[in-house]
């Protein structure tokens, strides 16, 4: 139901949006960058956003960084920004990888760090197995410490 996912054709007032994105990907570099803008916005719906990602890969391993800031129509504490910061690396039939992030809501009034360890194992070019961990510490008016773990069976068709 196209409706239903607040896509071109919802009724939905706070969906109308356009985005605009440049990708660029040449060799060991990849990069995007992208802006959204809404209109018709509910009391404290996302008025603009604005992405930013872009990798290297030094044969050895892939570093990556990710940036996002969303403008809110709320009166107060309007901007949310996260960025990320990552490498992966193949050992062997084995690829590990590594992500810090971080999300701050302007005000203070909620600021979050977390840590993302995987392994993910490839039991054949279309199956793997992966293994996730990560660690998540918030800060607001109830600070906030979450674990998780999470083993996951792929198959691509």
């Amino acid at each position: 139901n196209p409706a239903a996912s607040g896509g071109m054709e919802s009724t939905s007032p706070a969906s109308d949006s356009s985005t605009f994105g440049v990708n660029y990907a040449m060799g060991p570099i990849a990069a995007v960058l992208n802006t959204t803008k809404w209109s018709k916005n509910a009391a404290t719906a996302p008025k603009s956003r604005v992405r930013l990602a872009a990798s290297y890969n030094f044969g050895v391993a892939r570093v990556g960084f990710g940036y996002q800031t969303v403008d809110s129509t709320a009166a107060t504490n309007n901007t949310n920004t996260q960025m990320l910061v990552g490498v992966s690396a193949p050992v062997g039939p084995v690829t590990l990888g590594l992500n810090y992030a971080t999300n701050k809501q302007e005000g203070g009034s909620y600021t979050a760090k977390g840590l993302d360890f995987g392994a993910v194992y490839a039991l054949s070019p279309r199956t793997n197995v992966a293994l996730h961990y990560q660690s998540v510490k918030a800060a607001a008016m109830n600070p906030t410490a979450a674990t998780k773990y999470r083993v996951r069976l792929m198959h691509n068709f």
